[in-house]
């Protein structure tokens, strides 16, 4: 079910700054038309600043009483309860239950008071979401008092890195770019976790429904409990029920380097932020001084002042791209099911890519974890959204396929099953060919072949597919889908994609940008790879000769490889011993 195009935010404290209004000034210009539901506890905010944001038709503010709120919920008498505990200083947790309260019964999408929005979000995944963000990786020790000896250096690391970052920022407007050189070392202090500053949910999700009962279990004296640890929690035990988006959609600049929003001048968001998270509470003396006429709207370089400019920007909706200058999103969509070892190969070939802005989204159903094989891709900033569901005999190879669409946030997917090999520019030369072309999708028709094989040995040669290969397509996002089917799903896709748009089939000098590999575990078996060999009347005198003259398969024509060729199989072979 997809999320309703609805807004949802929550006030909770006493006075309502300038800067406040700008979070629905962003989400009215991203998202123009969209409904924006403003929910405030206890009395109206008197300043300019509140009654302002009436001006704005899309907003309607609705005061909060909270027995109406919160009886309807599943356990809600206990949720009343719970909220009543939570002290009224503590705003945060309040806000964090009232979130989960309010999406429940009608969805749209949370979103905190100090959020700008760049384009809209309801279209971020199908189904319920919420964003990844870099943190701290003992924060959530420190706060339950779990502090131990072992925490002290990556402590001091995290420490270290976030002053060199803040004295950047505060000195030379980030133009040493402390953060991108600090980037690659950040995995041994930081960890990537869930954040609940955005949420988007259908109505009665099993994502919100899980919110509200694993809320109960929480101490809301406990800052985050009902917060960002909550949603960890959840995504974790419900996996199925959400999509964890990774950290360049909606918190492409981490907490603890918040003064980057207002201060690093080189800070440039990568072209699929959807939102800026900029952590008003980090910076409350500043933000303070901030009001309408304040110079730094119309000077300011760094993202939080560059983005608010554009709010008042005639034009296209907030963060819209410029197709001629930035290379479009390209999603990878991997499906695959206890074979980590394979996949860390399909994994290491994404991480090689030319092409710099794309995502690896990986459907899994089987039982062992991928996640410790894929932390070091993601310490290395390669963005990889992992999604674990129950394995389900209903739900077969092409609906998981479909899954891995249905989260894909590029503007093109293309398949990357876990037991194939990929040449580093091979994203790059399909998507140059389908920009050259006007396609709305490329394949190659000759691939590579990799056997390994107890009766022939080791297998290198070429080979075609007929009109393409359908494991090699790239595609538009909304172009087709697959049937739900567990073999030839993506033979019927290509079938699909020839029918509703147009197709380019690269040629036999593409062959070097991917290597089918036959290992003992494919959807099929041995036989269906060498029967390349055969395929076309023109390879049977070749094939005759190789098999019963000579009796070594090697003798086929196929095996006279180009150096491009012969250049990607020797990559292959290093990179996968046999």
């Amino acid at each position: 079910m997809r999320v309703p195009r609805r807004y949802v935010l929550v006030w909770t404290g006493p006075s309502f700054p300038h800067h406040g209004r700008l979070a629905l000034e962003s989400i009215d210009h991203a998202d123009p038309g969209a409904a924006i539901d403003v929910f405030v506890l206890g009395e109206l905010p008197t300043s300019r600043a509140f009654s302002a944001i009436h001006d704005l038709p899309s907003v309607t503010v609705h005061e909060i009483e909270l027995r109406s709120l919160f009886e309807p919920l599943p356990r809600g008498a206990e949720l009343l309860e719970l909220f009543d505990a939570i002290p009224a200083h503590a705003a945060s947790a309040r806000s964090n239950l009232l979130r989960y309260a309010l999406l429940w019964e009608r969805g749209g999408v949370y979103v905190d008071f100090d959020v700008l929005v760049r384009r809209p979000l309801s279209t971020l995944a199908h189904g319920a979401f919420v964003g990844a963000e870099r943190v701290w990786k003992y924060d959530t020790a420190r706060v339950e008092g779990r502090w131990r000896l072992g925490m002290l250096p990556a402590t001091v690391g995290w420490a270290l890195a976030w002053a060199s970052v803040a004295v950047d920022c505060r000195m030379t407007g980030g133009r040493l770019r402390a953060s991108a050189r600090l980037s690659s070392s950040a995995r041994w202090w930081s960890t990537i976790q869930p954040n609940n500053a955005i949420i988007g949910a259908p109505p009665r999700s099993a994502f919100v429904a899980g919110l509200l009962d694993q809320a109960l279990d929480a101490d809301p004296a406990v800052r985050f409990a009902l917060g960002p640890t909550l949603v960890s929690t959840v995504t974790r035990t419900l996996p199925s029920s959400v999509t964890v988006l990774p950290p360049e959609v909606l918190y492409p600049i981490p907490p603890g380097e918040s003064t980057r929003c207002f201060s690093d001048v080189t800070a440039v968001l990568p072209p699929e932020t959807a939102a800026l998270h900029y952590v008003a509470s980090n910076h409350r003396r500043l933000l303070s001084t901030v009001e309408p006429d304040d110079p730094r709207f119309e000077s300011g370089r760094a993202p939080f002042w560059r983005l608010a400019r554009e709010l008042s920007t005639p034009g296209p909706a907030a963060g819209t791209i410029d197709t001629q200058n930035v290379p479009p999103l390209v999603s990878c969509l991997m499906v695959t099911r206890n074979r980590v070892e394979l996949a860390r190969h399909a994994v290491d070939c994404f991480a090689r890519q030319s092409h710099p802005e794309r995502e690896l989204l990986i459907v899994d159903d089987g039982e062992e974890d991928y996640a410790p094989m894929l932390e070091p891709f993601l310490a290395d900033g390669h963005r990889i959204t992992y999604l674990r569901f129950e394995a389900d005999d209903e739900r077969r190879l092409g609906a998981l396929r479909n899954t891995a669409i249905d989260a894909a946030l590029g503007e093109w997917c293309i398949q990357w099953d876990d037991d194939e090999w990929y040449h580093p520019d091979r994203i790059a030369e399909q998507l140059r060919t389908a920009s050259e072309t006007g396609s709305d999708a490329v394949a190659l028709r000759w691939t590579l072949m990799s056997v390994r094989s107890e009766r022939h040995g080791d297998l290198a040669f070429r080979a075609d597919s007929g009109i393409a290969t359908p494991g090699t397509i790239l595609h538009r996002r909304d172009l087709a889908r697959y049937p739900n089917r567990s073999k030839g799903e993506d033979s019927e896709f290509l079938r699909s994609v020839r029918r509703e748009g147009r197709l380019e089939v690269m040629g036999a000098e593409a062959s070097h940008l991917f290597i089918r590999c036959f290992h003992g575990g494919n959807t099929w078996d041995e036989q269906h790879f060498l029967a390349r060999l055969r395929r076309r009347a023109v390879d049977w005198p070749s094939y005759a000769s190789a098999r019963w003259r000579h009796r070594d398969l090697r003798r086929h024509r196929a095996f006279r490889l180009t150096p491009s060729e012969r250049a990607t199989m020797a990559a292959f072979a290093a990179q996968v011993p046999a």
